[in-house]
């Protein structure tokens, strides 16, 4: 099941993420955050500019986030998030495969 969810709905936002066009990744991950009804978390401003700052974000980590790091990495974008748009981006259930987030 999780397999299925991967390939049909989060495999191709994380393609579109890896685009080298800066634009082409800021509306993937408008997508992204639309599919998965976030987008309301994130400052009032133009729809186009509303996920710059996260793109900045997420980008800013340095390296591949893997088993050894996702916790600090997490942690590092939950401040840096919270910081810009007043919200909270926390781990809320961690397992074998990694991480599944939440925004408060």
């Amino acid at each position: 099941m999780y397999l299925n969810d991967w390939y049909w709905c989060d495999k191709p936002f994380v393609e579109r993420l890896g685009d080298t066009d800066k634009s082409e990744r800021l509306k993937a991950l408008h997508a992204a955050a639309k599919f998965y009804k976030v987008t309301r978390n994130f400052k009032k401003v133009e729809e186009e500019n509303r996920l710059v700052l996260a793109l900045d974000l997420f980008e800013s980590v340095q390296g591949p986030v893997d088993s050894e790091n996702i916790v600090k990495t997490v942690s590092y974008l939950s401040e840096a998030l919270k910081a810009e748009y007043d919200k909270t981006l926390s781990l809320h259930h961690q397992n074998s495969y990694g991480c599944a987030l939440k925004v408060q």
